[in-house]
């Protein structure tokens, strides 16, 4: 029960963290402001090709799943080893959940990153900070930008080895 529930409290976190992800990228995507000057889907000829629309699908969908992770495992109670151990704290399940969300949500961040790119090349020629720029470089070094539509899925895994392998971490931090 000490792991448990600060297992499951963390799944709650990471289900937010995903949650704020997937909905910047929403409007990022959704081109309802019309200060940000993007295009539909960020796409490079929107109503031709669909941009980024199957990554937001896709982000939607992850945090869904990790909604669902989210409920706590912790509060349930099953009697075990003929009444024995009758209160299990399912520890190994809420540590299961958790590693599960943390999973799905680099994907959704990888989603919002690839979309902040494409949408920083929207703004050009103007610049950002020397942080965001040294990330939209290392985003560059594996995913190009995006000139008509491809199937998402490679470039999502590209960036979510880009934050496993830390490089995300080491460009923000100027190393």
């Amino acid at each position: 029960m000490p792991l448990a529930i600060p297992l499951d409290a963390a799944t709650i976190g990471i289900s937010h963290i995903a949650g704020i992800s997937e909905r910047r990228t929403f409007w990022m995507l959704s081109a309802f402001d019309a200060e940000s000057h993007l295009r539909p889907y960020l796409s490079p000829e929107p109503g031709l090709n669909s941009g980024l629309m199957i990554a937001q699908y896709t982000a939607a969908a992850l945090c869904n799943e990790i909604i669902g992770l989210a409920t706590p495992a912790s509060v349930a109670n099953i009697g075990t080893s003929a009444g024995i151990e009758d209160y299990n704290s399912f520890g190994p399940r809420a540590a299961a959940k958790a590693r599960r969300a943390a999973d799905l949500a680099m994907h959704v961040v990888a989603i919002e990153l690839i979309c902040a790119a494409q949408g920083i090349e929207a703004h050009r020629p103007l610049k950002s900070g020397r942080g965001v720029e040294r990330v939209h470089r290392a985003l560059r070094r594996v995913v190009p930008t995006l000139e008509k539509d491809r199937p998402p899925a490679p470039d999502i895994a590209a960036v979510v080895g880009l934050i496993r392998g830390g490089e995300i971490q080491r460009v923000t931090a100027g190393v």
